[in-house]
């Protein structure tokens, strides 16, 4: 039994010394390879390679979307960007959220049919922010008989929103806004479609999660708000 274990162990670690030192080396130079034995008009693309980089880059996005979790307001947003890459998969961006708001049909339908009192309502005026960027994973797809390029990323980190509470909660007055701005924890991801080696099509979806007053205005809860955006950056 013992010499059995032995030649597995040793046949174990010849194994792993073979994996690490008879890998192939993989070529970032040259993203379109041909293979004689393969039909002329036919070409393979090796996934591992990226034809577009981004290590030690920067970038600026303008993006805009809209607020998917208010249940009483209708927010859109305009949201600017920096972004710099340290390597390929690690990078930190900041960023500024600019937001219109506005009463949604169900809140004006109980307006309409409730005259004494309305639901508890906080809406986003605007936020800001920095996180860290962690990019697991890059793909391609074959888009109408074309290769598109796209990173999915992740991300983490600190900033504030300004919110604001109607005080105001009949359905008949003037409005009664108390402002806030409120430490705020973001987590989101997206995805980065490369066009060429500078342009960029960006989709977001983005959590804010923050602490504030209730409907009491004693009773501090969680509060949470996702902005979904699209839209255009350059690389530099």
């Amino acid at each position: 039994m013992t010499h059995r274990c032995s030649k597995g162990i040793w046949g174990m670690v010849l194994f792993l010394i073979g994996f690490v030192f008879l890998q192939p080396t993989v070529s970032y130079c040259d993203e379109e390879y041909n293979f004689s034995w393969l039909d002329p008009d036919k070409k393979v693309y090796v996934l591992q390679n990226r034809r577009y980089r981004k290590a030690e880059r920067l970038g600026v996005y303008i993006s805009g979307g809209l607020n998917l979790s208010n249940p009483f307001r209708t927010e859109y947003s305009a949201v600017p960007r920096v972004a710099f890459w340290l390597s390929e998969q690690f990078g930190f961006e900041a960023f500024y959220g600019l937001v219109s708001t506005s009463a949604n049909a169900t809140l004006t339908a109980l307006r309409t049919v409730s005259a004494s009192a309305l639901p508890f309502v906080r809406e986003n005026r605007g936020y800001f922010g920095g996180v860290g960027t962690w990019t697991p994973w890059y793909s391609k797809l074959n888009f109408f008989n074309k290769i598109l390029y796209f990173d999915w990323f992740v991300h983490a980190g600190l900033g504030q929103i300004q919110t604001a509470v109607d005080e105001n909660t009949r359905a008949t007055g003037s409005p009664n806004y108390r402002l806030e701005n409120l430490t705020t924890l973001f987590l989101g991801t997206g995805q980065n479609f490369f066009l060429n080696q500078h342009f960029q099509v960006r989709l977001d979806l983005i959590g804010m999660f923050y602490r504030a007053r209730g409907a009491d205005n004693v009773t501090t809860r969680t509060f949470s708000d996702f902005d979904f955006t699209t839209g255009l950056g350059y690389v530099f």
